[in-house]
């Protein structure tokens, strides 16, 4: 047998049969042979070469007719598995128990009695087995997989950065399922983590599936659907867009004129906002040991944001009895007005205008910081400059709570102050 074919026990005993059959055909010898006498331990293989080859299956059957046609004057006798001296090997005794092993060193201690005194291992001609207990069996195992919908999916990660991680790494499995030749192997890539757009439109398939079949196939939308002014499409990825009046102007990206369409209330888009509002717009103070910045947070509900907003209360009917929902209603309603009347205004280009000025020291910065997880902004004044030879500032040395940082201006990022706004 070749090393990488596996077989059942049984058909194993088979094979080693007809590999015997083979070496006994080979062997030539001087002296007369009268008889041939073969000894087994498996009475399952005694049956096999005791009826016909044709009720077997065809990797048994065809072993058995080998055997049968080419030394059918051979009489098989059967010996347990204890007296069997090929199975010391199997059962793990060390090289010196097996010297010291006198059935090892001797062989079958019963070959040396003469045959009619051990009638009991011949087999007779009826020797036979029930057709059901010679049937190979095979166990069967069931896989059962639940296909979990993408909402319950999302809300079981409540990080962002985590949830494109978990998406690609699904991704990734699928794309090795379906190329065992081409798998991919290791550490994340930055190709794979660009699931952002595979996220958002599994999410716009369970939460639009009307829309999408309409614009699928070619037809407009109803007359009464809400989202028949945004004018929407299906781009080359299959995500829903915004079409809009700006798709002619040149000087915006593609994401700008034609944004992906998210539902308001979903988990995906709460984790959105609450990355855009926790974003540092400016100092809170000239404290050199305030290390806080004002962000969209402290608009909305008061202070900065350490977790994600509470699910959308702005669609219920609230009593005056439930203060918790109505202070909720109130901040939903706040950040609707600030979205659509104030966002839009910062819009405008506010920097690259000019070449900017130095560095100063007292300066609050932002630093950047690599695996930084959302909602966390390493903020810190600066200490020291240090100036290159055109006399502009290039590395700086930061005074966080954290520590002291020294960083390349590139990774420093300046907050306004309270005379700049």
């Amino acid at each position: 047998m070749k090393p990488k074919d596996t077989f059942p026990f049984h058909q194993v005993q088979v094979e080693s049969r007809f590999e015997w059959k083979d070496m006994v055909h080979m062997r030539e010898f001087s002296l007369s042979i009268h008889k041939t006498i073969a000894w087994t331990d498996s009475t399952i293989t005694l049956a096999w070469l005791k009826t016909e080859p044709y009720r077997w299956q065809l990797f048994v059957a065809n072993r058995v007719f080998k055997i049968q046609t080419t030394i059918s004057s051979v009489e098989w006798c059967h010996v347990s598995g204890i007296e069997n001296p090929t199975d010391l090997g199997t059962r793990g005794l060390l090289p010196s128990q097996l010297l010291a092993h006198d059935q090892w060193i001797q062989g079958l201690l019963l070959l040396s009695q003469p045959m009619n005194e051990m009638p009991s291992y011949n087999i007779p001609e009826t020797f036979s087995f029930k057709d059901n207990a010679l049937k190979e069996k095979r166990s069967v195992v069931t896989c059962v997989a639940k296909i979990a919908s993408l909402p319950e999916f999302i809300d079981t990660i409540s990080s962002f950065t985590k949830l494109v991680r978990v998406c690609a790494c699904i991704l990734r499995f699928i794309k090795n399922s379906r190329s065992p030749v081409s798998r991919t192997f290791g550490y994340l890539k930055s190709s794979e983590l660009h699931t952002a757009v595979t996220i958002v439109r599994l999410i716009q398939q369970a939460e639009f599936p009307n829309e999408i079949k309409c614009l699928v196939q070619g037809n407009p939308l109803p007359k009464d659907n809400k989202l028949l002014p945004l004018n929407l499409f299906c781009d080359s990825e299959g995500v829903l867009r915004v079409g809009g009046r700006l798709s002619r102007n040149t000087r915006l990206l593609y994401d700008q004129k034609h944004p992906m369409l998210l539902p308001k209330n979903h988990e995906f888009t709460r984790k959105i906002e609450a990355c855009l509002n926790s974003r540092p717009l400016t100092e809170l103070s000239p404290d050199p040991s305030d290390f806080n910045a004002l962000t969209a947070a402290h608009f909305l509900v008061g202070g900065p944001i350490h977790q994600f907003p509470e699910p959308s209360q702005s669609s219920r009917s609230v009593a005056l009895s439930e203060r918790w929902n109505l202070i909720q209603r109130l901040r939903q309603h706040f950040w609707d007005r600030w979205s659509t009347e104030y966002l839009h205004r910062l819009q405008p280009r506010s920097k690259w205008w000019r070449t900017n000025p130095n560095l100063q020291l007292g300066d609050m910065v932002i630093v950047e910081k690599e695996q930084t997880a959302p909602l966390n902004w390493t903020l810190g004044r600066i200490n020291k400059l240090f100036f290159g030879p055109d006399q502009k500032v290039r590395v700086v040395s930061v005074n966080t709570k954290y520590g002291q940082l020294t960083r390349n201006v590139n990774k420093i990022y300046l907050l306004p102050n309270s005379q700049e706004i």
